[in-house]
């Protein structure tokens, strides 16, 4: 069955996304050796652009309060330090709302206890959703992300996504060479690796058990 076409839309737009994060990745695993996904985060700094740095920033704030939570209000602190990300990928209807809540956001900021900050955003609601839906919706946003990206090729490669096992294979092996490194006992790590794999090599995974 043919999927509707915004579905494939949001499939291709999705996909774009994830390739120009596995570039960055690339470039990290280039820079730092096998080991890169344990690198910490002031290795990360060293070896990627400010560009990359600043992608890598709005791609969190794109994930976690327009795709997971759509919620804006409870991220606007990654908005208002960062003012020049935003205006950097012209994502103006989300600045223009985050500017309109700011009196709002900064009473919420004074709030001594989550139960005030809690009762405070119920309150407030009918207020905000009206503010927040003026913003960039999850294709307005990821548009402005990708146009941003094809802006910048140079910082941007674009890399084919890995499948989510293997990337998930090359973390348990860093962790098991970590832990052997530091004599700690790789059994537990070694169990879940294997349970990895065998999902990763579904579905002939159980055939041994099987037969």
């Amino acid at each position: 069955m043919d999927l509707p076409k915004d579905v494939l839309e949001e499939l291709k737009r999705s996909n774009r996304l994830e390739r120009f994060d596995a570039g960055i990745d690339a470039i990290l695993k280039d820079a730092l050796g096998r080991d890169w996904m344990l690198a910490k985060s002031d290795a990360h700094e060293r070896v990627l652009t400010q560009r990359q740095r600043d992608w890598r920033e709005l791609r969190h704030f794109y994930e976690a309060s327009i795709v997971n939570s759509a919620d804006l209000f409870n991220y606007l602190w990654m908005i208002y330090p960062r003012l020049e990300l935003f205006e950097e990928i012209e994502a103006v209807k989300t600045l223009d709302a985050a500017e309109r809540l700011r009196p709002l956001h900064e009473a919420y900021s004074q709030l001594a206890t989550k139960d005030e900050k809690d009762q405070f955003w119920k309150e407030t609601l009918e207020e905000r959703l009206p503010i927040e839906y003026t913003a960039e919706d999850p294709r307005e946003f990821a548009e402005l992300l990708i146009r941003f990206a094809e802006r910048h090729p140079a910082d941007f490669p674009e890399v084919e996504v890995r499948n989510r096992f293997d990337r998930l294979s090359e973390l348990m092996g860093s962790l098991q060479r970590k832990a052997d490194e530091e004599g700690d006992d790789t059994k537990p790590l070694d169990k879940l690796a294997g349970m990895y794999e065998r999902i990763r090599n579904f579905p002939n995974a159980f055939e041994d058990e099987g037969q």
